[in-house]
């Protein structure tokens, strides 16, 4: 994803600290801005999980600060309940495109995609500018 992220010009800190020992796997724009005390307009967090079974609960206090969590997962499908509770937590699905088809058909409008996800971080830096 790294690559992915330079490649489209979005800046990114990979794996760096939020608070205490929480490494959140990507900090957008940088770690220093979501430090700042300027608030958290514009920052966002992005977990990469292969699965999100159980596991999405990890990402919940990786960016304290942050109410909106956004969680990259490479799973085929999750059922309705299991999406209502993540969503309920404030975590948004990242999802390959090619996987959306797997998703229930009631959830699939909110899933993001990955280009889906850089068009909208961009667009939330320029917002807080």
């Amino acid at each position: 994803m790294c690559a992915v992220f330079a490649e489209e010009s979005l800046a990114f800190a990979y794996d760096s600290i939020s608070e205490g020992r929480k490494r959140p796997d990507f900090l957008f724009p940088s770690a220093e801005a979501y430090h700042s005390a300027k608030g958290t307009a514009g920052i966002r967090m992005l977990a990469a999980k292969t699965t999100c079974k159980d596991r999405w609960r990890q990402i919940l206090n990786e960016a304290d600060k942050l109410p909106i969590k956004h969680l990259l997962t490479l799973q085929q499908g999750v059922s309705v309940n299991q999406y209502s509770e993540m969503k309920s937590a404030g975590v948004v699905l990242v999802v390959p495109r090619a996987l959306h088809s797997t998703f229930p058909l009631q959830i699939r409008s909110e899933l993001l995609d990955v280009a889906a996800f850089i068009k909208e971080t961009k667009a939330h830096y320029s917002d807080a500018s």
